[in-house]
């Protein structure tokens, strides 16, 4: 058999869902879908009518380390850094 290899696919091409990044980051996908809105965590819009909406992975590992703050104990969810529950 003739295998050929698949090229490595770039970072920015790794994309999350809405959902996947809920489960990531341990909040519901309505936050996440606020977090968007208010253009705190960067998406891309794809398909027709640009209705599919993705996260890059290189843009959920910047939002982690610079804006979100998780919860303690882990596994809780998380809220932004420097902001009450209530704020967002």
């Amino acid at each position: 058999m003739n295998k050929q290899l698949k090229p490595p696919r770039p970072d920015s091409l790794d994309l999350y869902t809405v959902a996947e990044t809920a489960a990531i980051l341990g909040v519901s996908q309505k936050l996440v879908f606020t977090w968007i809105k208010q253009n705190i965590l960067p998406a891309i819009r794809l398909g027709p009518g640009r209705r599919l909406i993705r996260i890059r992975r290189i843009d959920l590992e910047r939002f982690i380390e610079q804006d979100f703050q998780p919860s303690v104990p882990p596994g809780q969810g998380g809220s932004l850094r420097g902001k009450k529950e209530d704020e967002e």
